[in-house]
């Protein structure tokens, strides 16, 4: 049959329909596909957890090539399975056997007695070994081993939940002559605080301890090969090498994705490590630190550290910060912190070999903790102070002198100028002026870490003050501005007494205090001057006056200025006369003298008590105007 060329055209019209409706369909299939796919890959993700999903990112990044030494890149890799999604409460860990195991001494071994009783020895000639180690080595001896310590824990933090995956450290402590109590205390506090899974391996470094014969370290070495097995790793040094180096010959050694510095006179606080390791899964670049305790040198008392933020002033020494306001508002969340303490830290291993490790220019100890602080925060990474994390150090006395070393040149100046140069820019010429000496130190070779700060390509450091440390320039700046108040403190009541502190030493308490002023109390004698600083702190000799308690007739004391106000923080009314201590209304209390003794306290400030009125040698009239205006 013949078509028309009319039926043609409609056919090819509706083949053209039916191919054109196919397509669409097709398509419209493919697109509710894809949407379906979408929809379930996100419900993936969202089931996964942020956590999660960066504890994959971290694992990801820790499977690459180490940017670390050639004789570590074939050494076996550690990693955990990042398959579990949960967050888990680290603080259940703990097996039923050990769950009171602290403090209980039948389940230690007790060290031989040579090494473990070296001063409770009756023959012993050296007390309680304060003046030669600074600190009460009998009172340790005495002590147990595994012992309970306080939990000093914001109360937020025992209900914190973490990761349930998370990678195994390798725990790096150097040792140098310490007493055997000590260490074991450090070791004990590990083993029975830290969940097994979560810490492969402790890496012992002895560098070169001399305070042991050849057979008690080798009854040491002994007890510690029995007592902690299969985890422990003894290396020992041939030579002095000096902190910084000797932790590099630890992390050498180390297996894990994270390592742990430790010093070897701590105790670890209860699930202080999971808090640690969290931040570092969320950012493979994030080094942590916990809030440091406090292990009295007398007492061995375990107390409480506070959040706080690290820093310097322009002699180098460590100060601490207080916490910016927004950081106190999240408080126990993890904050920024510019510098570390240097002591105790996390890092992962791949990062810290990526910044270089330490400078191996620096020797011995100092400014160790600056170079670290400095790389991270310049080079890409973040350094946080992490308050649900709490570890124990045992300070020693403030009048023993620690020695590292038999070295007698000026090493730590060296290290302070290889920092300076490396990594301070113009900043550095402040630390010159304070540190004049440091002019002509000659700090040997810096190519290599010029080339590391370039490669890496860091930020100035004038960034680091602006962004991380703004409050540092006003809190140590790098001109001093005047006293609002100096000279001799008179008593009114008793005009020819001044405070004087010629037999007060640090730490003590303010009695039998007043004594006969000098002639001039503009510029009195050395025992008698004071400055009423621009920290609004009452100084002497860099130890200012503090209150420890809120009561009535509370004692005063002197102290290490820790330049954060509160309880040393002081104001002199020109009005009134009267020395008023605390900032806020209700808190204030005056200064107040005891006729019959000689001492003086605080009191509720009473305006008809002539013994809280004081006069000061010098006022500068114009800086008192702006008392409460600059602050």
């Amino acid at each position: 049959m013949i078509r028309s060329k009319h039926s043609y055209s409609l056919l090819r019209y509706q083949f053209s329909r039916k191919v054109t409706s196919y397509l669409l369909l097709l398509l419209f299939s493919l697109s509710v596909l894809t949407i379906l796919l979408i929809i379930v890959y996100s419900a993936g993700l969202i089931g996964y957890g942020a956590e999660n999903v960066a504890l994959l990112t971290f694992f990801k990044r820790s499977q690459r090539q180490h940017s670390i030494p050639q004789n570590l890149k074939t050494r076996q890799h550690v990693a955990v399975s990042s398959t579990n999604r949960q967050l888990r409460d680290w603080h259940t860990w703990r097996p039923s056997d050990l769950a009171n195991a602290n403090g209980d001494q039948q389940l230690t071994q007790p060290p031989p007695f040579n090494i473990g009783q070296r001063y409770s020895n009756s023959n012993n000639q050296n007390g309680n070994g304060i003046k030669l180690t600074g600190f009460n080595v009998r009172l340790s001896e005495s002590l147990p081993l595994r012992r309970t310590v306080p939990d000093t824990r914001h109360k937020k933090c025992k209900a914190k939940l973490y990761p349930a995956q998370l990678p195994s450290c390798s725990i790096i402590i150097v040792y140098y002559n310490e007493e055997p109590s000590v260490l074991l205390r450090t070791l004990y506090s590990i083993w029975d605080r830290t969940p097994d899974e979560l810490f492969l391996e402790i890496i012992l470094v002895n560098d070169f301890s001399e305070s042991l014969n050849k057979d008690e370290q080798k009854d040491l070495e002994k007890y510690l090969a029995e007592n902690f097995p299969q985890k422990l790793q003894q290396i020992n040094l041939q030579q002095r090498e000096g902190l910084i180096r000797a932790r590099l010959v630890g992390a050498r050694q180390a297996r894990c994705d994270v390592l742990v510095f430790l010093d070897a006179h701590v105790e670890v606080n209860e699930n202080w490590l999971p808090p640690l390791l969290a931040p570092i899964v969320e950012n493979p670049n994030t080094t942590t630190t916990p809030i440091i305790d406090i292990i009295k040198y007398d007492t061995l008392e375990y107390q409480g550290g506070m959040s706080s933020r690290g820093g310097f002033n322009w002699q180098f020494n460590y100060v601490q910060l207080p916490l910016l306001k927004e950081e106190e508002a999240m408080d126990p969340e993890p904050h920024n912190n510019p510098i570390m303490n240097g002591g105790l830290f996390a890092i992962g291993r791949e990062y810290f070999w990526q910044l270089g490790g330490y400078d191996r220019g620096l020797e011995i100890w100092g400014a160790e903790q600056y170079e670290l602080s400095f790389k991270i925060w310049l080079c890409g990474g973040r350094l946080l102070e992490v308050p649900c994390s709490r570890v124990g150090h045992l300070y020693r006395s403030p009048e023993f002198a620690v020695s590292y070393t038999k070295r007698k040149d000026d090493f730590i100046s060296k290290n302070y100028k290889r920092v300076a140069e490396v990594w301070m820019d113009e900043y550095k010429d402040y630390l010159y002026e304070h540190i004049p000496k440091l002019n002509q130190i000659e700090p040997g070779d810096l190519r290599e870490q010029k080339q590391l700060r370039s490669q890496l390509q860091c930020k100035p450091f004038k960034w680091f003050m602006q962004n991380i440390a703004p409050d540092l320039l006003k809190a140590y700046p790098p001109v001093k501005p005047p006293d609002f108040a100096s000279g001799a403190i008179q008593s009114l009541a008793r005009p020819e007494l001044c405070l004087d502190m010629q037999h007060v030493e640090p730490r003590q308490e303010l009695k039998n205090v007043l004594k006969s002023c000098s002639p001039d109390l503009k510029y009195p004698y050395d025992a008698q001057k004071w400055h009423l600083g621009f920290r609004r702190d009452l100084q002497h000799h860099g130890n200012c006056l503090e209150v420890q308690s809120w009561t009535s007739n509370a004692p005063i004391w002197l102290w290490p200025c820790h330049n954060r106000g509160g309880n040393q923080w002081w104001y002199y009314d020109r009005n009134t006369q009267m020395l008023v201590q605390g900032k806020e209304s209700y808190q204030q209390r005056c200064m107040e003298m005891e006729p019959a003794t000689g001492g003086v306290f605080v009191n509720f400030c009473d305006l008809t008590k002539p013994e809280q009125k004081w006069h000061f040698g010098y006022v500068n009239e114009t800086a008192m105007e702006k008392f409460f205006k600059d602050e």
